[in-house]
């Protein structure tokens, strides 16, 4: 039985069951959590770089930068109609 709901099906119970059963404790679950917040962290660090990138090539290469995003998207709406 459910100790928040009183429900015997309950998802909560059924999900602390199988935590349980596989071995993961709340500590283990904790550090997962701060390992996947430190991937994010650092993936937004990764596109933020990216994003200067493309804005200093955007700056040093105007004419250039737009004509190859504009074939590039040219060629993408050719590869939808295949």
């Amino acid at each position: 039985m459910c100790l928040i709901c009183d429900d015997n099906t309950c998802e909560v119970k059924r999900n602390l069951q199988s935590m349980i059963l596989s071995g993961i404790t709340a500590p283990a679950v904790e550090v997962a959590t701060q390992k996947e917040l430190e991937r994010i962290k650092e993936l937004e660090i990764e596109l933020r770089r990216i994003r200067q990138a493309i804005a200093h090539l955007h700056s040093r290469n105007y004419e250039v930068f737009y004509e190859t995003s504009d074939q590039a998207d040219q060629d993408e709406e050719a590869d939808g109609e295949i």
